[in-house]
């Protein structure tokens, strides 16, 4: 766990835990980079990143019930990573809310068959930018909930494959986008 702290780079490690592999509280600056980050317990997290800014993982791979879990953090970037999750409920990434502005490119997001590859939760902000992503093996690629009054939600170029029978590639759940 890193708690409370001020520019910090993890590079060639493997993190394992029941409640994850990786937990980042109230962090300013921290990258990840070619790292695997596995959480073992039922409900999971691969990463999981609160109150944070500046949070970067690149070349990396995160897998739990859910690969990346971020909430009320700022400025958040996934780089030519893997983020997966074996559970059939299970979430590739999950911005829970009150996120501003999150990046990801050239990177595959694996969410459970019964659920969705990315949720993106209510109140999100800033600019919310998908580009070169794969998303593979979900009833639903892209849920994403109402967005804050001026948020942007940018995606492509994208790759679906492998989804569930009937699966919708994105799904507004309410209000404006």
């Amino acid at each position: 766990k890193l708690i409370a702290t001020s520019s910090a780079t993890v590079a060639d490690v493997l993190a394992r835990g029941a409640d994850a592999g990786f937990w980042i509280s109230s962090v300013d600056r921290i990258s990840i980079h070619r790292s695997t980050s596995i959480g073992t317990g039922a409900s999971g997290f691969g990463i999981v990143v609160p109150r944070s800014s500046a949070f970067t993982v690149a070349d990396s791979y995160a897998q739990g019930d859910t690969g990346l879990h971020i909430d009320r953090s700022t400025d958040s970037v996934v780089d030519r990573s893997r983020l997966h999750s074996p559970a059939s409920t299970g979430r590739a990434l999950h911005l829970q809310w009150l996120n501003v502005s999150f990046t990801a490119r050239a990177s595959t997001m694996t969410g459970g068959s019964a659920s969705s590859a990315v949720q993106i939760g209510a109140a999100n902000d800033g600019l919310l930018t998908f580009s070169s992503v794969t998303i593979s093996q979900a009833v639903t690629g892209f849920s994403v909930d109402a967005l804050a009054a001026g948020a942007r939600f940018l995606a492509g170029p994208l790759s679906f494959s492998g989804l569930s029978s009937g699966a919708t590639a994105l799904h507004f759940i309410a209000g404006t986008h």
